[in-house]
């Protein structure tokens, strides 16, 4: 398994995933599967369910908290690169599942997943 360790490159991803013009979610599709559900998602601690801008904040949080990145290989698009961080919710007694990658410039993170872990 291949991990980011580089911490410029996590606090890139970081800053990309704070800034609203620089993310994106796709509307899912063959192409683009996309699971991002944060409105099923509790916020850890409360009972508030994640909103879009709130998910990105937790998104960000974990990787600047130093959360494992696992680098993993797309199915679709093929042969694309994403980037996988799973939270540990203690409460829940699972994790929240992260997956992002970069539009083809990496000038924009695209969240491809937020959700509970069912792996």
């Amino acid at each position: 398994m291949l991990f980011v360790t580089d911490p410029e490159e996590c606090e890139r991803l970081a800053l990309l995933c704070l800034d609203p013009s620089k993310r994106l979610i796709l509307i899912d599709d063959e192409n683009h599967p996309t699971k991002w559900w944060n409105g099923t998602v509790v916020v850890p601690g409360t009972d508030e369910r994640f909103t879009e801008a709130g998910s990105w904040e937790f998104t960000a949080a974990a990787i600047r908290a130093k959360h494992a990145i696992r680098i993993i290989r797309l199915r679709e698009p093929f042969k694309g690169i994403g980037y996988v961080i799973k939270v540990p919710v203690k409460e829940l007694g699972t994790d929240i599942y992260i997956k992002l990658t970069y539009n083809a410039k990496a000038t924009k993170v695209i969240g491809r997943s937020f959700h509970y872990d069912t792996e």
